[in-house]
């Protein structure tokens, strides 16, 4: 699929475009109470999906349904930082946005929708389209016929630098999110931005 649009712009969704870190640890918490909001931030410098870094204590319950609880939240309680959806509009006029993201890709409309964003992306890929993003990157740039170093992805992690440089896509990471900006120093970065607007 070739498009007139001028490149590809990947958003992740948490800490990127909703403010969704304190309902996220509090979910985190019902299966591990004994979590810490570091060791949980830790969890994003990977794939949050691979054991090493879900964390190993015996007080987790990792039978918890997380997207049961999480997904309704999500979809209608959790907030936009502010000025991003100015942000995605005025982005969406001349570059084609897709949501790449841990979260599930229903939750996600819901939340779009509900914020009058979700006809700013093209695609949305989740969780539940498949659990790497790596992967999830690349079958976009096949759909769109578009090589890497054509595309950005803007992210708030360490883990989404990763998997964004596997597959050789430019990652430019936001500090609003959740890793601070002190985590983010990382040269891999083409840029490292504290606002919105900035982008």
């Amino acid at each position: 699929m070739q498009t007139d649009k001028k490149q590809i712009i990947f958003f992740d969704f948490d800490g990127v475009i909703v403010d969704s870190f304190d309902v996220a640890l509090a979910v985190a918490k019902l299966a591990c109470p004994d979590l810490m909001v570091e060791e949980y931030k830790k969890r994003f410098t990977g794939n949050i999906f691979e054991e090493s870094y879900l964390g190993h204590s015996d007080k987790c319950n990792h039978n918890l349904d997380f997207y049961g609880h999480y997904n309704p939240l999500l979809g209608e309680k959790v907030g936009l930082f502010s000025g991003i959806d100015t942000v995605v509009k005025e982005l969406s006029q001349k570059n084609i946005l897709i949501v790449i993201s841990s979260s599930e890709v229903p939750a996600i409309k819901r939340s779009l929708e509900r914020h009058n964003l979700l006809e700013c992306f093209e695609d949305i890929l989740g969780s539940d389209t498949h659990k790497s993003k790596s992967e999830k990157i690349k079958m976009v740039l096949a759909k769109y016929e578009v090589s890497p170093e054509k595309c950005f992805f803007v992210t708030d992690t360490i883990g989404d630098l990763e998997e964004a440089s596997k597959v050789g896509v430019p990652t430019i990471g936001v500090t609003w999110g959740f890793h601070s900006k002190e985590t983010l120093q990382d040269k891999r970065f083409i840029a490292v931005f504290s606002t919105p607007e900035e982008l």
